[in-house]
């Protein structure tokens, strides 16, 4: 398997030809900038015996002040069957495909990230660029269509 890293926008993209993912959901990129709202959450999805949610914000995370890029999270879907006061601790890694490259670019930076009540949804408030990821060149929307994963 091979390894490519690339930066951008200062985070270190890794690109490997295998699926780096538990996750991939495939959008069309016209269902994204169609949206009514702002974000496009996964059907739930179980990793580890928990239940998720993949959310993508089109045009940033409003709650976090970020425009003109891509914002990515991790959700945590159903809390029912976990103690009262819990804090489960989590790394996590999101993913593009460049469809061009047949590459899976991801971003890791290893920390660890802490869910608990109050923190259902954490992520990646500047995923990618908005600019960066409409690029035809760039090859991450081909055929109206686009992968991100977890």
């Amino acid at each position: 398997m091979e390894t490519e890293i690339v930066l951008v926008e200062g985070h270190i993209l890794r690109g490997k030809d295998a699926l780096p993912s538990d996750y991939l959901i495939k959008i069309k990129h016209s269902s994204l900038g169609q949206l009514t709202s702002d974000k496009y959450c996964s059907d739930i999805f179980v990793v580890g015996g928990f239940k998720w949610i993949l959310c993508i914000y089109p045009t940033g995370c409003k709650s976090k002040n970020v425009e003109d890029h891509i914002s990515i999270s991790l959700k945590l879907a159903d809390t029912s069957s976990l103690p009262l006061g819990f804090e489960l601790k989590v790394i996590f890694n999101f993913f593009l495909y460049n469809q061009d490259q047949n590459k899976y670019y991801s971003y890791q930076d290893m920390r660890v990230r802490h869910y608990n009540e109050l923190k259902l949804e954490l992520g990646i408030p500047k995923f990618i660029d908005i600019k960066t990821f409409v690029d035809q060149e760039n090859g991450y929307v081909i055929s109206d269509k686009c992968v991100f994963g977890a």
